[in-house]
């Protein structure tokens, strides 16, 4: 028993022990670590060459769009309403030319034919006096030759009295004849004085009679209410069979395909549309509206129509109202329907800058300050910004045609510094904006 134990404890020191001589040698047979220079890779980068372009700058506005012409429909003349259009509704388009609503005509019509008559007995009247008056020229004749046959009388009678061959009644019956052919021919001559007279009332009551035929054919006419233009109805506060008086609104309506958009322009900005004469003068403009998600944007022309003439005090900013082009809004099939009350954003373009560049805002740090990449090293340059727009930056000083802009963020970037570039391309700027 004591030797088996003794024989174990042996085995156990034996394998202890080379156990520790394999650990001494693998010890003493390893080498130390590797030394190697480390050299600092130069990072790669990407860079876009610039080019020199022209741009139209353009100016951003919002508005809302309303009716260039807006009208309260009214009655001119009262009555009861007998006839309405089926279109007369909200929301309804009536043509040019076409009946809103109609006034009962028949009071109408009786006026109109009681001054017609009025009118005709006023030229029977005119046509009596010229009658009258070419009966008294023939009259006038007559009383003359008349006149001249009593005086010749009255001498022949005068001298036969004087023989003692007339009796004094002969010649006192002569001189009466004498003197009613003179009393005659001066009535006639009076009359016929007076026929500048005459003429000059039937002339005046014969033209009150057609001033009284026009204004009853006119109010007649105003019986039915018509459009000016092709109309959208808005409003209607009226229906048939109900009385209206005169100057009574009978709805609301403004002219199809025609709209404007008030906008403000800050005065900083005004820099870029150049002279603004109104009027249809000045810059040309797109209106855009914005659709459902995912739809496309509605878009339209407009051009200026008028520049308000004082800049608001409060906001410092110049109002303009843009109108809509009709063309546009009938020809271009749009998503979005154009209609009174929508919001829209407004681009108005403006003067043309040449000989600048265009590239993403993000690559200008504080200061205005871009790396260009130049032999394989970053060159820190201060650049001139022309303008900001959106996501874009115009720069008219500091860069030159054919420069290679560091495109990529490197961390720490410092003038000088090794990359490796990578070109992605020139850059070609699209789209214009304000800043």
């Amino acid at each position: 028993m004591k030797k088996s134990v003794l024989f174990r404890s042996i085995r156990a020191v034996i394998v202890i022990s080379c156990a520790l001589g394999v650990a001494v040698f693998l010890v003493s047979v390893k080498s130390g670590p590797e030394k190697r220079e480390v050299k600092e890779a130069a990072p790669l980068v990407e860079g876009m060459t610039v080019h020199k372009i022209s741009r139209v700058m353009e100016v951003e506005a919002f508005g809302t769009v309303e009716p260039v012409k807006s009208v309260k429909i009214s009655a001119e003349v009262p009555g009861r309403i007998d006839y309405i259009n089926p279109s007369f509704e909200e929301g309804g388009k009536i043509r040019e030319g076409e009946t809103f609503v109609r006034i009962d005509q028949r009071s109408y019509r009786y006026d109109r034919n009681s001054a017609q008559v009025r009118v005709r007995q006023a030229r029977a009247d005119m046509r009596k006096l010229g009658q009258e008056i070419e009966n008294l020229e023939s009259d006038r004749v007559l009383a003359r030759r008349n006149l001249k046959l009593s005086e010749n009388e009255y001498e022949r009678v005068k001298n036969l009295s004087k023989e003692k061959y007339a009796s004094a009644n002969s010649l006192d019956n002569a001189e009466k004849q004498k003197l009613a052919a003179r009393m005659n021919l001066n009535d006639i001559n009076n009359r016929l004085q007076l026929s500048d007279v005459l003429k000059a009332q039937k002339q005046n009551a014969l033209d009150m009679a057609l001033v009284d035929l026009e204004k009853a054919k006119l109010a007649f006419e105003k019986t039915k209410v018509k459009a000016d233009f092709d109309a959208c109805i808005t409003q209607k506060t009226a229906e048939q069979g109900e009385f209206v008086a005169a100057g009574q609104v009978l709805g609301v309506a403004f002219e199809k395909n025609r709209y404007k958009v008030d906008v403000r322009i800050p005065i900083d900005k005004l820099k870029w549309l150049g002279p603004l004469q109104g009027s249809g003068d000045g810059p040309e403009a797109e209106v855009e509206i914005s659709g459902p998600a995912g739809a496309e944007a509605g878009k339209y022309r407009a051009k200026l129509l008028r520049v308000k003439s004082s800049v608001d005090r409060e906001t410092r900013t110049l109002p303009l109202t843009l109108e809509i082009t009709p063309e546009s809004v009938k020809k271009e099939k749009e998503p979005v329907a154009i209609r009174p009350g929508v919001f829209v954003k407004c681009r108005l373009a403006g003067i043309t800058r040449d000989n600048i560049f265009e590239i993403p805002r993000y690559l200008v740090s504080r200061g205005n300050t871009l790396f260009l990449v130049k032999d394989g090293e970053l060159e820190k340059i201060e650049v001139g910004i022309l303008r900001h727009f959106e996501e874009k930056v115009y720069i008219d000083q500091g860069l030159e045609e054919g420069d290679i802009v560091l495109t990529t963020q490197v961390p720490g970037a410092s003038d000088g510094q090794k990359v490796n570039l990578k070109m992605v391309g020139k850059h070609t700027a699209q789209g214009n904006g304000e800043g």
